[in-house]
Protein backbone atom coordinates (compact mmCIF):
# COMPACT_ATOMS: atom_id res chain seq x y z
CA UNK A 1 0.00 0.00 0.00
CA UNK A 2 2.81 2.40 0.89
CA UNK A 3 4.51 1.88 -2.46
CA UNK A 4 1.25 2.46 -4.32
CA UNK A 5 0.65 5.71 -2.41
CA UNK A 6 4.17 6.88 -3.21
CA UNK A 7 3.66 5.93 -6.85
CA UNK A 8 0.44 7.96 -6.92
CA UNK A 9 2.25 10.99 -5.49
CA UNK A 10 4.99 10.50 -8.08
CA UNK A 11 2.38 10.64 -10.82
CA UNK A 12 1.07 13.89 -9.32
CA UNK A 13 4.60 15.31 -9.39
CA UNK A 14 4.94 14.28 -13.04
CA UNK A 15 1.73 16.21 -13.70
CA UNK A 16 3.11 19.32 -11.97
CA UNK A 17 6.45 19.07 -13.79
CA UNK A 18 4.68 18.88 -17.14
CA UNK A 19 2.58 21.93 -16.27
CA UNK A 20 5.18 24.12 -14.54
CA UNK A 21 8.39 23.34 -16.45
CA UNK A 22 7.38 22.09 -19.88
CA UNK A 23 4.22 24.23 -19.85
CA UNK A 24 2.12 21.78 -21.81
CA UNK A 25 -1.65 21.81 -21.84
CA UNK A 26 -3.49 20.33 -18.84
CA UNK A 27 -4.74 17.48 -21.02
CA UNK A 28 -1.21 16.59 -22.17
CA UNK A 29 0.08 16.81 -18.60
CA UNK A 30 -2.69 14.50 -17.41
CA UNK A 31 -1.88 12.05 -20.21
CA UNK A 32 1.79 12.02 -19.15
CA UNK A 33 0.83 11.36 -15.53
CA UNK A 34 -1.54 8.56 -16.51
CA UNK A 35 1.12 6.96 -18.70
CA UNK A 36 3.57 7.14 -15.82
CA UNK A 37 1.23 5.59 -13.26
CA UNK A 38 0.00 2.79 -15.54
CA UNK A 39 3.13 1.86 -17.48
CA UNK A 40 3.98 -1.84 -16.96
CA UNK A 41 7.67 -1.05 -16.43
CA UNK A 42 6.80 0.25 -12.95
CA UNK A 43 5.20 -3.01 -11.82
CA UNK A 44 8.28 -4.25 -9.94
CA UNK A 45 8.94 -0.98 -8.15
CA UNK A 46 5.35 -0.76 -6.91
CA UNK A 47 4.59 -4.42 -6.15
CA UNK A 48 7.86 -5.50 -4.49
CA UNK A 49 8.37 -4.48 -0.89
CA UNK A 50 12.12 -4.57 -1.42
CA UNK A 51 11.75 -2.06 -4.27
CA UNK A 52 10.09 0.56 -2.10
CA UNK A 53 13.36 2.49 -2.09
CA UNK A 54 12.90 3.00 -5.83
CA UNK A 55 9.52 4.72 -5.60
CA UNK A 56 10.73 6.66 -2.55
CA UNK A 57 13.85 7.86 -4.33
CA UNK A 58 11.76 8.69 -7.40
CA UNK A 59 9.48 10.79 -5.19
CA UNK A 60 12.40 12.84 -3.89
CA UNK A 61 13.96 13.16 -7.34
CA UNK A 62 10.74 14.41 -8.91
CA UNK A 63 10.21 16.75 -5.97
CA UNK A 64 13.80 17.94 -6.43
CA UNK A 65 13.02 18.95 -10.01
CA UNK A 66 10.16 21.16 -8.85
CA UNK A 67 12.07 22.69 -5.94
CA UNK A 68 15.20 23.36 -8.00
CA UNK A 69 13.10 24.92 -10.73
CA UNK A 70 11.56 27.13 -8.06
CA UNK A 71 15.09 28.16 -7.08
CA UNK A 72 15.83 29.09 -10.68
CA UNK A 73 12.69 31.24 -10.76
CA UNK A 74 13.15 32.95 -7.38
CA UNK A 75 16.99 32.92 -7.18
CA UNK A 76 16.60 32.33 -3.45
CA UNK A 77 19.22 30.42 -1.44
CA UNK A 78 16.46 28.98 0.70
CA UNK A 79 15.11 27.10 -2.31
CA UNK A 80 18.64 25.93 -3.18
CA UNK A 81 19.13 24.67 0.38
CA UNK A 82 15.78 22.87 0.17
CA UNK A 83 16.87 21.30 -3.12
CA UNK A 84 20.12 20.09 -1.54
CA UNK A 85 18.24 18.57 1.41
CA UNK A 86 15.84 16.75 -0.90
CA UNK A 87 18.78 15.50 -2.98
CA UNK A 88 20.34 14.00 0.15
CA UNK A 89 17.05 12.24 0.93
CA UNK A 90 16.94 10.88 -2.62
CA UNK A 91 20.50 9.54 -2.34
CA UNK A 92 19.75 7.98 1.05
CA UNK A 93 16.73 6.28 -0.49
CA UNK A 94 18.67 4.88 -3.46
CA UNK A 95 22.28 5.58 -4.32
CA UNK A 96 21.60 5.79 -8.06
CA UNK A 97 20.13 9.25 -7.39
CA UNK A 98 23.71 10.55 -7.58
CA UNK A 99 23.28 10.49 -11.36
CA UNK A 100 20.67 13.23 -10.94
CA UNK A 101 23.27 16.02 -10.81
CA UNK A 102 23.64 16.28 -14.63
CA UNK A 103 19.87 16.72 -14.84
CA UNK A 104 20.14 19.74 -12.55
CA UNK A 105 22.68 21.18 -14.98
CA UNK A 106 20.22 20.50 -17.79
CA UNK A 107 17.58 22.46 -15.87
CA UNK A 108 20.05 25.35 -15.58
CA UNK A 109 20.52 25.28 -19.34
CA UNK A 110 16.77 25.03 -19.93
CA UNK A 111 16.26 28.10 -17.75
CA UNK A 112 18.78 30.01 -19.83
CA UNK A 113 21.59 30.14 -17.26
CA UNK A 114 25.03 30.40 -18.83
CA UNK A 115 27.17 31.33 -15.82
CA UNK A 116 28.92 27.98 -15.84
CA UNK A 117 31.37 28.93 -13.08
CA UNK A 118 28.55 29.63 -10.65
CA UNK A 119 26.71 26.51 -11.80
CA UNK A 120 29.83 24.39 -11.21
CA UNK A 121 30.28 25.80 -7.69
CA UNK A 122 26.65 25.04 -6.85
CA UNK A 123 26.95 21.47 -8.09
CA UNK A 124 30.16 20.87 -6.11
CA UNK A 125 28.02 21.04 -2.97
CA UNK A 126 25.75 18.34 -4.37
CA UNK A 127 28.80 16.21 -5.19
CA UNK A 128 29.69 15.80 -1.50
CA UNK A 129 26.81 13.44 -0.56
CA UNK A 130 27.01 11.90 -4.04
CA UNK A 131 30.66 10.91 -3.62
CA UNK A 132 30.08 9.59 -0.09
CA UNK A 133 27.14 7.50 -1.26
CA UNK A 134 29.11 6.20 -4.25
CA UNK A 135 32.02 5.17 -2.01
CA UNK A 136 29.62 3.33 0.28
CA UNK A 137 28.02 1.57 -2.68
CA UNK A 138 31.40 0.47 -4.05
CA UNK A 139 32.27 -0.93 -0.62
CA UNK A 140 29.05 -2.92 -0.54
CA UNK A 141 29.76 -4.44 -3.94
CA UNK A 142 32.80 -6.21 -2.52
CA UNK A 143 30.62 -8.27 -0.16
CA UNK A 144 27.31 -8.34 -2.03
CA UNK A 145 25.92 -10.28 -4.96
CA UNK A 146 27.82 -8.08 -7.43
CA UNK A 147 31.24 -8.89 -5.99
CA UNK A 148 32.18 -10.58 -9.27
CA UNK A 149 32.40 -7.16 -10.94
CA UNK A 150 35.94 -6.89 -9.58
CA UNK A 151 36.91 -9.86 -11.74
CA UNK A 152 35.51 -8.31 -14.93
CA UNK A 153 37.60 -6.74 -17.64
CA UNK A 154 37.20 -3.08 -18.56
CA UNK A 155 35.20 -4.05 -21.64
CA UNK A 156 32.87 -6.23 -19.56
CA UNK A 157 32.30 -3.41 -17.07
CA UNK A 158 31.47 -1.04 -19.92
CA UNK A 159 28.98 -3.62 -21.12
CA UNK A 160 27.27 -3.62 -17.72
CA UNK A 161 27.10 0.19 -17.77
CA UNK A 162 25.47 0.17 -21.20
CA UNK A 163 23.15 -2.74 -20.44
CA UNK A 164 21.01 -0.88 -17.88
CA UNK A 165 19.97 2.12 -20.01
CA UNK A 166 19.47 -0.04 -23.11
CA UNK A 167 17.37 -2.57 -21.18
CA UNK A 168 15.06 -0.03 -19.55
CA UNK A 169 14.74 2.06 -22.69
CA UNK A 170 13.71 -1.07 -24.55
CA UNK A 171 11.19 -1.99 -21.84
CA UNK A 172 9.86 1.56 -21.91
CA UNK A 173 9.06 1.31 -25.61
CA UNK A 174 8.24 -2.41 -25.71
CA UNK A 175 6.99 -3.39 -22.21
CA UNK A 176 7.01 -7.19 -22.32
CA UNK A 177 8.20 -9.99 -20.00
CA UNK A 178 7.57 -7.79 -16.97
CA UNK A 179 6.09 -9.36 -13.85
CA UNK A 180 5.74 -8.80 -10.14
CA UNK A 181 7.12 -12.26 -9.35
CA UNK A 182 9.97 -14.36 -10.71
CA UNK A 183 10.59 -18.07 -10.70
CA UNK A 184 12.94 -19.37 -7.99
CA UNK A 185 13.22 -22.90 -9.36
CA UNK A 186 16.98 -22.54 -9.82
CA UNK A 187 17.17 -23.27 -6.08
CA UNK A 188 16.50 -26.76 -4.77
CA UNK A 189 14.06 -25.88 -2.00
CA UNK A 190 13.01 -28.21 0.82
CA UNK A 191 10.04 -28.05 3.19
CA UNK A 192 12.29 -26.42 5.78
CA UNK A 193 12.93 -23.53 3.40
CA UNK A 194 9.24 -22.76 3.22
CA UNK A 195 9.07 -22.95 7.00
CA UNK A 196 11.79 -20.38 7.08
CA UNK A 197 9.88 -18.25 4.57
CA UNK A 198 6.79 -18.28 6.79
CA UNK A 199 8.81 -17.21 9.83
CA UNK A 200 10.79 -14.61 7.89
CA UNK A 201 7.64 -12.81 6.77
CA UNK A 202 7.10 -11.94 10.44
CA UNK A 203 10.75 -11.73 11.57
CA UNK A 204 12.93 -10.61 8.62
CA UNK A 205 15.85 -9.66 10.87
CA UNK A 206 16.52 -13.28 11.84
CA UNK A 207 17.18 -14.56 8.33
CA UNK A 208 20.36 -16.50 9.04
CA UNK A 209 19.23 -17.87 12.39
CA UNK A 210 16.03 -19.18 10.78
CA UNK A 211 18.00 -20.74 7.94
CA UNK A 212 20.43 -22.60 10.11
CA UNK A 213 17.89 -23.62 12.74
CA UNK A 214 15.55 -25.06 10.12
CA UNK A 215 18.22 -26.69 7.97
CA UNK A 216 21.95 -25.88 8.24
CA UNK A 217 22.71 -27.41 4.85
CA UNK A 218 20.08 -25.26 3.18
CA UNK A 219 21.58 -22.19 4.78
CA UNK A 220 25.03 -23.05 3.49
CA UNK A 221 23.64 -23.80 0.05
CA UNK A 222 21.87 -20.45 -0.19
CA UNK A 223 24.92 -18.59 1.07
CA UNK A 224 26.79 -19.80 -2.01
CA UNK A 225 24.77 -17.24 -3.99
CA UNK A 226 25.72 -14.42 -1.60
CA UNK A 227 22.01 -13.67 -1.33
CA UNK A 228 19.42 -14.97 1.07
CA UNK A 229 16.48 -16.63 -0.67
CA UNK A 230 14.52 -16.30 2.54
CA UNK A 231 15.04 -12.57 2.45
CA UNK A 232 14.29 -12.51 -1.28
CA UNK A 233 10.91 -14.17 -0.84
CA UNK A 234 9.96 -12.57 2.49
CA UNK A 235 10.44 -9.07 1.13
CA UNK A 236 8.25 -9.74 -1.90
CA UNK A 237 5.16 -11.40 -0.40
Amino acid sequence: VTSFVLHFFNACLVLLIALMIFRVSPLAALAAALLFITHPMNVEAVSWISARNQVMSAFFQLLLILVYWRYLEKKSRNWLAAAFFIFVLAVLSKVTAVMFIPLLVALDWLDGRRDWRRIAIEKLVFLIPAVLAAMKAVGNIAVGPLHAIHDMSTLERMGWVIKGPVFYLGRLIFPYHLTAYYDLTYFSLEWSDFLGFAIMVKRPVQKYSVLFLSDPETGKKIDQYNYSVVEFVARRV
